[in-house]
């Protein structure tokens, strides 16, 4: 869908690399839109990588407190700090009036990495909660960019559905080729999609980029050994083109 002489900004060029399947959704936005949704998404990329790229916790948090700082400064009209996401960030944030408090609560929920005792009492229910708080905010100001308007409720189950999918496939990562596979009671549980139809043309794309990688999980049984596990479902543009 990529095309040759497609002008991509260096946001762009970094979700294309490292969030794959946001910038698919972004491919299907309005031209006009694109360098702000790139925006949105590096950042979240960069506070999302946190926890990958330090070896203390401490460190994480002084990490994610930067972003926070950065983001603070934007709104109170200084001059973005100079790296690259926020550049066009500042930008978007402006041009598309985005709540900073979207931005806070995205910092937020990437903390609790860092705080052991709420990252390992997560069952399913809370589990199912930490996807939406990651995940509600983006696709908040992601709607805001594109002026597409839905229910709160909505939004939440599109995060809930996206982000258990992503837990699932990043487990292949984790095991790499020594993962045994896991019980379909399991798998069924945490993959089940809820049952949404939303308004907006973005969020329904993405529930179903979540459904389309759910039947291409569970068709390969869930075996995260499988070379093919980590791939993107066949033909998955093409099928979120002509979805209705």
């Amino acid at each position: 869908m990529v095309k040759r002489n497609m002008s991509l900004t260096y946001n762009g060029n970094s979700v294309r690399q490292q969030d794959p399947d946001f910038f698919l959704l972004s491919l299907f936005a309005p031209r006009k839109y694109r360098k702000a949704l790139w925006a949105l998404f590096a950042f979240h990329y960069e506070i999302a990588k946190t926890r990958d790229v330090v070896s203390e916790s401490q460190i994480g948090l002084i990490r994610l407190q930067w972003w926070r700082e950065a983001i603070e400064e934007i709104y109170a009209g200084d001059q973005p700090r100079h790296h690259a996401a926020l550049i066009d960030l500042a930008e978007a944030i402006k041009t598309h009036d985005l709540q900073q408090s979207c931005f806070e609560e995205m910092i937020v929920a990437r903390e609790v990495d860092f705080r052991e005792e709420e990252r390992n009492s997560q069952n399913l229910e809370q589990l199912q909660a930490y996807m939406a708080e990651i995940y509600v905010p983006l696709l908040s100001l992601s709607l805001k960019i594109l002026g597409q308007a839905e229910e709160g409720e909505v939004i939440q189950q599109v995060a809930a559905n996206y982000g258990l999918i992503k837990i699932i496939r990043s487990v292949a990562y984790i095991y790499k080729r020594e993962a045994p596979i896991l019980p379909q009671d399991i798998t069924g549980q945490m993959g089940a999609i809820n049952s949404v139809r939303p308004q907006s043309k973005f969020l329904r794309r993405l529930n179903k980029m979540s459904v389309l990688y759910r039947h291409h999980m569970a068709s390969l049984g869930y075996d995260f050994s499988n070379p093919r596990f980590t791939l993107p479902p066949r033909f998955m543009a093409l099928k979120l083109l002509f979805m209705r």
